[in-house]
């Protein structure tokens, strides 16, 4: 079992370590395979690291990179990976559940969250909690931060409730976290972690009260006492800066269901996932964010939800979760005009993104991936429907188009394409998303194609199309024709 706050899957943080001597690469823990999945971005291949069966969610590293800290559901143990050889070993700590993990800013000291409402994996009051068949002793023990140095658990951190995320602020005196009321049983608190001296603490005499109760993700400037967080349809704004208490001050509605957040490395721009990439100004008013682009996220399994997202660089990257899950990179060079580039597949029900360093340009040649998709011919169930269509990676951006003509019914369709906005390619699958007119109405579109080989040989190619207009074909396999994938 694992948490299900706002959708039937999660996924949550990517920890950004430090240093210069590490590789790049891109870990996302598989919570339902029990390994973590890597992600080499230069040869775009994907390997394992096997945590015997345990359910992995979180995964942070040393300053260096050689040394990967994992937290495990429902467990007394953490993973220690030695990220060159992908080897593990497993330390005890209070017993942890749905828990994330983050590392001090500036030292290799790693915070294990847990909530106070697993194993049952909602925010309840204790009564709640003992009433279905737990202790007071194992209510207790999860509300508490476990603190891991050189290995080992030194230290927990009693707080008033179960922690969820957790962020720092700009100099690493404090960590702000997203907490549970345990009056309520609600998502609705942010509390404070005193960081800056050898024995962690909790020193704050009261939470910070939030207005609504479903909060997922908090995010830190990097330049402004100003602490954002994700919570179903708003992102909310908190002024830590506020005496004399903090206080939420703001919010910014209207989303579907907010998740991902991150604050650019400037503090100019934050970023949300709900699930489309959102782009928030906060540097016209760091207290009153305005939103400054809307860019879709495509994904190779349409059953995929995208959830959240960390910036490495001048790279976004996204994990959309489901069995499999997938993790995509978007170009960030301008943060109000994201670029779709390359994805993979990963294990299942992928919960948290890690990575090391900043990863090169992820290019989506070689195995399990194309720099370019064609296609033409007719549907094997609609043979009077004919398609030809190419895209490909240009210049950091897309190029293609396409003609799709059905003569099926009356009136005859006509769908021709006008640009690419995206290709993804995972495996023999690939997806490309762009803008269209049907006849006359100016629409977007969306293509979906796998390559199984020629039809006359016996494959089984197979082409799908659906617009704005809710027109679609497919999927279907090919009657002739060809679908063609390069590197």
């Amino acid at each position: 079992m694992r948490a299900t706050h706002i959708t039937v899957s999660m996924a949550i943080i990517l920890a950004l370590g430090a240093g210069t001597a590490r590789a790049q690469d891109v870990w996302v823990p598989d919570y339902s395979d029990g390994t973590v999945s890597v992600v080499d971005p230069a040869t775009n291949s994907v390997s394992t690291v096997d945590l015997s069966g345990y359910s992995p969610e979180g995964v942070a590293f040393s300053m260096l990179g050689d040394t990967a800290v994992v937290s495990l559901d429902v467990s007394d143990q953490v993973a220690i990976v030695d990220t060159g050889t992908h080897g593990a070993t497993f330390a005890t700590v209070t017993p942890r559940f749905d828990p994330d993990v983050f590392r001090q800013p500036g030292m290799d000291r790693f915070f294990v969250t847990s909530w106070a409402g697993a194993p049952n994996f909602d925010c309840k009051t204790e009564a709640e909690y003992i009433s279905q068949g737990n202790t007071s002793a194992e209510w207790e023990a999860h509300r508490s931060i476990s603190v891991i140095e050189g290995g080992v658990e030194v230290m927990t951190i009693p707080v008033l409730s179960g922690v969820w995320q957790m962020a720092f602020s700009p100099d690493g005196s404090y960590a702000w976290a997203l907490a549970c009321d345990p009056d309520n049983g609600e998502w609705g608190w942010v509390v404070r972690i005193d960081v800056a001296g050898a024995a962690p603490t909790y020193t704050q005499s009261a939470p910070i009260p939030l207005s609504t109760s479903t909060a997922v993700e908090i995010a830190v400037s990097p330049t402004d006492p100003v602490a954002l967080v994700t919570d179903g349809p708003c992102v909310l704004v908190v002024d830590l800066d506020l005496l004399p208490a903090p206080a939420e001050v703001n919010s910014l509605c209207g989303f579907s269901s907010t998740w991902g957040l991150q604050y650019s490395p400037d503090g100019t721009r934050a970023f949300v996932i709900e699930p489309s990439l959102i782009t928030l100004d906060t540097d016209t008013d760091p207290l009153a964010p305005t939103i400054a682009a809307t860019t879709p996220v495509s994904v190779v399994n349409p059953a995929a939800v995208p959830q959240t997202l960390e910036v490495a660089g001048t790279s976004a990257y996204v994990i959309a979760v489901n069995t499999p899950s997938e993790v995509t990179v978007f170009d960030m060079t301008d943060p109000d005009a994201p670029v779709q580039g390359c994805s993979a597949a990963v294990g299942n029900d992928g919960l948290l993104l890690g990575i090391r360093g900043v990863p090169p340009e992820w290019l989506c040649a070689g195995a399990g991936g194309a720099r370019s998709v064609k296609g033409t011919g007719h549907l094997t169930s609609s043979p009077r429907v004919h398609f030809e269509f190419h895209a490909r990676v240009h210049k950091g951006g897309f190029k293609g188009q396409c003609n799709v003509q059905d003569r099926s019914s009356k009136p005859h369709r006509h769908i021709r394409c006008l640009d690419v906005t995206s290709l993804l390619v995972s495996g023999d699958t690939a997806v490309i998303t762009g803008n269209a007119l049907d006849g006359k109405t100016r629409t977007t579109y969306t293509i979906q194609v796998t390559e199984g080989g020629k039809p006359k040989k016996g494959g089984t190619d197979t082409f799908t199309i659906w617009t704005g207009t809710l027109y679609m074909k497919g999927p279907d396999t090919l009657k002739n024709g060809d679908i063609k994938f390069k590197p």
